[in-house]
């Protein structure tokens, strides 16, 4: 599951006992310091947000390679980028 996640930059969630050692870094322990002890319950792995767009054009062409219809101008953004798979959605405007 966790090389699916890394592959598409889906989101996913662990339960932390699956993850030998894995706690609080060190750096953040003194910001956290008033709350006591930390017991890690839930890893989750997020997409990072991004405002990268891209415009497409999509086509519907014959066996000859002719444009029977079109559809341009699609603007998608990002949304969640793998080391192999890369998704955007569309983005909706009001006209």
């Amino acid at each position: 599951m966790l090389d699916r996640v890394f592959k598409s930059g889906a989101a996913a969630r662990f339960d932390s006992r699956y993850f030998e050692g894995f706690g609080l870094p060190k750096v953040l322990e003194s910001v956290f310091a008033h709350i006591g002890k930390i017991n890690m319950h839930t890893i989750e792995i997020l997409p990072v947000p991004s405002d990268e767009r891209v415009i497409w054009k999509v086509s519907v062409l014959d066996g000859a390679g002719k444009e029977m219809a079109g559809i341009p101008y699609i603007e998608c953004r990002l949304t969640q980028r793998g080391t192999e798979e890369i998704t955007y959605t569309r983005v909706y405007r009001d006209l």
